[in-house]
């Protein structure tokens, strides 16, 4: 067997067909989560940063919630409480300003239950809403005042006029606000309004009133009729018929205080005064019939669809 000689340097060529075939390159498989990140509007350092901050969110609510479970916040809470107790910030004093009318035991009952309170523990809303329910109560503010004080400021509704509805009065306000569980006493001198939603109309019956400060004092009633207009009724008796709508009330209401000023028809035996027409005005006088009536009865006037100028049946008018 021959030897073969391989000289020094002399690379090894070896057999074509004993090399190893080149590898093929592999393709990487995108997979459809990179190519929803890649198509995100953000940077993936941008990324990377939110994507932390979630994590350390997700860890903070996680140990809130399990802090929570173990009454670690109200153990906090009470602490709190406790140094604030030592600290001095307790209720001692209560001042209570504003009280004319409201009932004055049921006020402090509510708010010296707060007394030897620790302050973060009074509920000054809670007091506010308990103060609103009284009659007499338009707006309370509650406030603390450091360190031991708690101070409450009421301002009282006005009542304006008294309100006969279903056989009830009730005081209103100039708002039209029912002053619930108050006493009517004492408040005789106020205008009797009636009539369904007369209370809602008050504000404007004032306005009403304020045109003819002359005649003011001569007023004792108001009936809202038909939800439209009102009939002013006199000290002396007589009834006088406004018509609708503001200023034509208003005008129809000074002119007869104007009519009144000159001739003084108040007191004078007329039972009613129709002023609804703007043209003329209509006196119903007084008859034989009517005069041997009760004094305590009162003209009625249903003023519906079909209503008419008051006219007596067996008197004439006399138009002004």
């Amino acid at each position: 067997m021959s030897r073969a000689s391989i000289k020094r340097g002399q690379k090894n060529k070896a057999d074509p067909k004993s090399r190893a075939a080149p590898r093929k390159k592999r393709v990487k498989k995108i997979s459809n989560f990179d190519r929803f990140i890649a198509n995100i509007p953000i940077s993936s350092q941008h990324l990377r940063k939110i994507i932390t901050a979630a994590i350390v969110a997700f860890i903070l609510l996680a140990l809130f919630l399990f802090g929570r479970a173990m009454g670690v916040p109200q153990m906090i809470f009470d602490h709190y409480v406790d140094m604030s107790k030592r600290a001095g910030f307790e209720v001692k004093r209560v001042e209570v300003n504003g009280m004319n009318r409201v009932d004055q035991i049921r006020v402090y009952d509510l708010v010296l239950a707060e007394e030897n309170r620790a302050m973060p523990l009074v509920d000054v809303e809670r007091i506010r809403r308990d103060l609103l329910t009284y009659g007499w109560v338009k707006e309370v503010r509650v406030s603390r005042r450091l360190p031991d004080s708690l101070v409450v400021d009421i301002v009282e509704r006005e009542p304006v006029a008294r309100w006969k509805i279903n056989g009830d009065i009730a005081l209103v306000d100039s708002e039209g606000v029912i002053l619930k569980d108050v006493e009517i006493s004492g408040n005789d001198a106020l205008i009797l309004i009636l009539g369904n939603g007369a209370n809602q109309q008050v504000g404007s019956l004032n306005a009403l009133l304020e045109k003819v400060s002359s005649l003011r004092p001569e007023i004792v009633a108001a009936n809202w009729i038909g939800n439209r207009r009102w009939d002013i009724e006199f000290k002396t008796g007589e009834v006088l018929a406004l018509p609708e709508g503001k200023e034509q009330a208003e005008t129809a209401f000074v002119k007869f205080a104007r009519m009144d000023g000159v001739n003084r028809l108040l007191g004078r035996g007329t039972l009613r005064f129709d002023m609804r027409d703007p043209d003329r005005a209509y006196f119903r006088v007084k008859t034989a019939q009517d005069k041997n009536e009760s004094d305590d009865k009162k003209t009625d006037d249903s003023d519906d669809n079909s209503e008419k100028p008051a006219m007596p049946a067996t008197s004439e008018e006399d138009g002004v």
